[in-house]
């Protein structure tokens, strides 16, 4: 911002500055003279500010009218460019200050601004009585060089290397890391973008970025005072691949059976079928070729009663599973109340219809055989006592 020094013509206000005001002694000289006593306001325009900032000029000045309101007085500003402005008339009796008014100049050169204080006559027509002038330089073009400029400094190298490793998943996922090394003093900016323009990694520094399967193109931008080596990346099209369908996910099955109960009077034992990860597969349990239950999801657990039974697990789409996937299973009758075979009951039937069944099914086992051992020895003693004692009798 330029406050610039105002350059102003003012011998016309000198000279009625200097004028003597005439005032009437009293009111006899006053009425002989057929006038009012009054004091003579001289004319005056003058710009008192001049402020540039760039080209924008903003002016400030007063003036002052002997002719008084009536007759109305206001500023006109030539701003020297072929810009003519009037300020707003003047309200009151002066002196009056005006302005700030702002002008903006379309070019550079050197400006004379010149400030008029108007009134209209009593006839209408416009009489200038006082002006001010002021110059003001918008400056332009080409600064002008410096003689004695500093070389620059040499710019610091910087060698950028960009490169894809390898595709990796975890069976649903795929990802590409890209990695960006820089070599040297001098810096630069390395921005990844993607098929639509995104930006989705940018380097200041050596790092790495996991990129899903898609087409990315990147740019090397080397910083101020930096350049990029001659064995440097600049600018490239990569490509992420999508190696999910090289590998399949593996999956588990694990299948177990728990302790026999017979609380009910049947002999029933839990089966329990684990799947992992969920829906990794399906699991068949089958008795002979009657398929008894269908295992998918996480798993869970069913009841058998004695037998023997096939499972069969089958991987799900995109899974593998580990062994073992099939197997056999046998489940044994829960062992009796004395001798660990299940109570000789079952449902409303009695025990003389329950243990033929049970023979008939799986023979005496041998916690029967001791039972029936050690139940005729003591029927043996027995009767062996009563014989004697019937002998004893008869003798």
């Amino acid at each position: 911002m330029d406050i610039i020094k105002v350059h102003t013509e003012r011998k016309s206000r000198r000279a009625l500055k200097r004028v003597a005001t005439v005032v009437v002694a009293t009111p006899l000289i006053a009425l002989a003279l057929g006038g009012v006593a009054m004091t003579a306001s001289p004319w005056m325009a003058e710009i008192t500010s001049v402020v540039r900032s760039g080209n924008d000029v903003t002016i400030a000045g007063q003036a002052n009218s002997p002719a008084g309101e009536k007759s109305g007085n206001w500023m006109r500003i030539d701003w020297g460019d072929g810009t003519v402005e009037d300020l707003p008339n003047f309200q009151g009796g002066g002196p009056w200050a005006w302005g700030p008014s702002v002008h903006t100049f379309g070019g550079p050169g050197t400006y004379t601004i010149t400030a008029t204080l108007l009134h209209a006559s009593p006839n209408g027509r416009d009489s200038s009585q006082a002006t001010d002038t002021a110059e003001v330089t918008i400056p332009g073009g080409d600064p002008e060089p410096d003689p004695d400029p500093e070389p620059d400094p040499d710019p610091a190298e910087v060698d950028v290397q960009v490169a894809l490793g390898q595709c990796t998943t975890d069976g649903q996922t795929s990802s590409t890391p890209i990695t960006v090394t820089f070599i040297g003093d001098g810096g630069a900016t390395v921005v990844v973008k993607d098929a639509t323009d995104a930006t989705v990694a940018t380097f200041t520094a050596g790092g790495s970025e996991d990129l899903a399967p898609g087409s990315y193109s990147y740019t090397v931008t080397p910083d101020e005072g930096s350049v990029l080596a001659e064995t440097s990346d600049t600018a490239d099209d990569l490509n992420a691949e999508d190696c999910t369908a090289l590998v399949s996910p593996q999956g588990s099955v694990s299948v177990s059976l728990g302790a026999c109960s017979s609380d009910t009077g049947d002999s029933l034992t839990p089966l329990t079928v684990v799947i992992a990860p969920e829906d990794a597969a399906s699991v068949i349990v089958s008795e002979g070729d009657e398929v008894l239950h269908v295992f998918d999801g996480s798993g869970g657990t069913t009841e058998l009663s004695p037998g023997n039974y096939t499972w069969t697990a089958t991987a799900a789409d995109s899974f593998t599973l580990a062994d073992p996937v099939a197997g056999q299973l046998t489940v044994d009758d829960c062992p009796s109340i004395v001798l660990g075979d299940p109570p000789l009951t079952r449902g409303g039937e009695s025990a003389s219809v329950v243990l033929p069944k049970r023979l008939a099914k799986t023979g005496p086992g041998v916690p029967m055989i001791v039972a029936m051992a050690l139940w005729l020895a003591v029927a043996g003693w027995f009767i062996n006592e009563l014989n004697k004692r019937q002998g004893k009798s008869a003798a």
